[in-house]
């Protein structure tokens, strides 16, 4: 490179400064990589001039662990990544696993302490567990609440009147495209952690009902009953030939019983007759139909 910048300066220079410029970009990408990563890896051999500096601060980083169980805080922090055995731990500005504690006593010659790892693995899985049983306490009330949307429904209500019901829930409900959704992802990710959340989706229960479904049929026949016998009383009336109660306004209709021609646009037709509070039709020859 040298012998390029004395016989070819107008290329060699240029190419020195671009080579300059990129090893110290390199060296800044990497001293910010490192310090964004030093939670994870803790201090780097590379950053220490003699191998026993960094044994030394190794030990220091271990030892903080380490007294924290000791003092019985180490499980007090927030735990994280939580499996059936294993868990991340907050110490000291670093993130702890068991295979990472256990690597770093070998490197520094000292051995794991085996209470330490066997109440880790033991509070892992009750961590876990815990988090397993709110996600069936979650998907529980989640099945409730499709059975009460569905029998909702089913009384009549609007899709938009059930969802109103529902806006703050804790477990999300929502429809698009005729497909119901019931989801507890968020409040499952609240009372857990993100990644367990993750690792458990889909969290939710879909289903499809029809938008529009009828009433109740009790409801419904309560209702035409209703309306009928408010029709029928309205419009009762009696022949004046033959004092028979006929259904139809005098001057408009022709009486069941005697055929009399009470006038009217429908005068050609019987009227129906009420016997009984029954409703009575009769025909020209005087047979009930």
């Amino acid at each position: 490179m040298l012998a390029a910048c004395i016989f070819v300066p107008f290329l060699g220079l240029p190419w020195l400064f671009y080579e300059i410029w990129q090893g110290e970009k390199k060296k800044r990408e990497d001293a910010y990589f490192d310090k964004l990563f030093e939670p994870v890896t803790g201090a780097l051999e590379k950053n220490f001039s003699r191998s026993e500096d960094y044994i030394k601060e190794k030990r220091k980083e271990v030892d903080l662990l380490e007294n924290a169980w000791r003092s019985r805080g180490l499980f007090e922090e927030k735990m994280s990544n939580v499996s059936l055995d294993d868990s991340t731990l907050h110490v000291g500005g670093q993130a702890w696993w068991i295979n990472k504690y256990e690597s770093q006593c070998s490197r520094i010659s000292r051995p794991a302490i085996p209470e330490l790892i066997e109440e880790w693995r033991v509070r892992s899985r009750k961590r876990y567990e815990y988090y397993e049983s709110r996600k069936k306490d979650y998907h529980k009330k989640a099945t409730n609440i499709q059975r009460e949307i569905t029998k909702t429904l089913a009384e009549g209500e609007t899709w938009i009147e059930v969802l109103s019901k529902y806006e703050k829930n804790v477990i999300r409900v929502s429809l698009e495209h005729s497909v119901w959704k019931v989801s507890y992802h968020d409040i499952l990710e609240f009372m857990t952690e993100k990644l367990f959340a993750m690792q458990q989706l889909p969290n939710e229960i879909s289903f499809s009902l029809s938008k529009k479904i009828a009433k109740k049929p009790s409801k419904t026949l309560k209702k035409t009953s209703a309306k009928k016998e408010e029709n029928v009383s309205k419009s009762l009336d009696i022949c004046q030939n033959c004092g028979s109660k006929v259904i139809g306004e005098i001057g408009m209709v022709r009486c069941g019983k005697c055929y009399h021609t009470l006038g009217g646009p429908n005068r050609e037709e019987p009227a129906p007759l009420i016997v009984n509070n029954r409703e009575i039709r009769n025909n020209w020859q005087g047979k009930s139909r």
